[in-house]
């Protein structure tokens, strides 16, 4: 994965003599940072000096990896832990009225904490060769427009570039198969995010004195309209890559974080481990529900119904310690997956 950000900065090479300045944005839960987090290892382990800008909370993970911090606000993550925000992410259960009403109060608490987002994420970036950045980080391809650098996209799902073969996985699939209508679901999509993020970056290309944005533009294309390079952080053998892929898009398999060396299990999970039969994981990471503590009575009850030991990560809160939870059980905050999976007969998580 490294070595395809390599070759957009040396001319097609493969490798390069010169040390890359590499930028790096992204936003979102731990699963949109964690694949960036790997690939700043991979490239700071061949040389290049790397900057991972993100919320805040994941400071402390950025730099224990190794990589330079780039400070963003989490303001916007926050937000998305109210109940406002955990109604709109819980979906529109309470009617679409209500749930568009909310959906709107939102969005203008948001917008203000996106647009500083975007001046705090352009102080970190300094004079970088390339840019990396996570769709939500809707800044960073006009930063690399204005610094006149090459921009690179990475999706973690195949959801933006067209094909014949799947429809984007946002929009409802057909009891059928047609490639027209897998093909257009992307279209639909795609047009309409630059019209969702230009509330954010319109101010910071006018204080940067760039002209407007096309109204042409593409999230598949720099602002300018130039070629972008798409990488996707999935696997190939999941997910066959389309034969209709331009080939500037290209799935390299999953970026994945090593455990870090020296990391030891607290003695409460060590001992939990070592007294019975591998449990069942369950965790939703940083995605937080609306009622944490029902949910969790809910997964307690299931593994009890199922005779299974558990481990039950609460992570950012959408999992909370509430009521008797038997011995049967561990409650912990978080463990490193690539340690903690092997060790259980079964994962239920959240999927992203």
């Amino acid at each position: 994965m490294a070595d395809r950000i390599i070759t957009v900065c040396s001319g097609g090479e493969a490798s390069t003599p010169r040390r890359l300045r590499v930028f790096m944005n992204t936003l979102g839960s731990r699963g949109d940072v964690e694949p960036f987090v790997a690939l700043g290892v991979a490239l700071r382990a061949a040389g290049h000096a790397v900057t991972l800008c993100t919320a805040e909370r994941f400071r402390s993970f950025v730099v224990d990896h190794g990589l330079e911090y780039g400070f963003m606000s989490d303001g916007i993550l926050r937000l998305a832990g109210t109940d406002e925000g955990k109604g709109v992410l819980d979906g529109g259960k309470e009617g679409v009225l209500d749930y568009l009403a909310k959906l709107r109060k939102l969005s203008a608490q948001a917008l203000p904490m996106q647009r500083q987002m975007v001046r705090e994420s352009w102080a970190a970036c300094e004079r970088p060769d390339v840019i990396v950045y996570h769709p939500k980080a809707a800044g960073a391809p006009h930063f690399a427009q204005k610094l006149g650098v090459p921009a690179v996209l990475v999706l973690l799902q195949p959801m933006y570039v067209p094909t014949v073969d799947f429809p984007n996985p946002l929009a409802p699939s057909l009891p059928f198969r047609s490639g027209w209508y897998n093909k257009m679901t992307y279209g639909m999509f795609t047009a309409l995010i630059p019209f969702g993020t230009s509330g954010f970056t319109r101010g910071w290309r006018e204080e940067a004195g760039l002209a407007p944005e096309p109204t042409s533009s593409s999230v598949l294309t720099q602002p300018d309209g130039s070629e972008l390079l798409v990488l996707h952080a999935h696997s190939p053998i999941v997910i066959a890559t389309p034969a209709d892929w331009p080939s500037w898009a290209t799935a390299l398999g999953y970026w994945p974080l090593r455990a870090q060396p020296g990391w030891r299990p607290s003695q409460p999970l060590a001992d939990f481990l070592a007294a019975g039969e591998p449990p069942v994981y369950v965790g939703f990471g940083s995605m937080a529900g609306k009622d944490p503590a029902a949910l969790t009575q809910l997964v307690v009850a299931a593994l009890a119904a199922a005779g299974a030991r558990g481990v039950v990560a609460t992570g950012w809160g959408g999992l909370r310690r509430a009521g008797h939870v038997p011995d049967t059980v561990l409650m912990l905050d978080s463990a490193p997956h690539e340690w903690l999976f092997p060790r259980m007969a079964a994962v239920v998580h959240h999927g992203g």
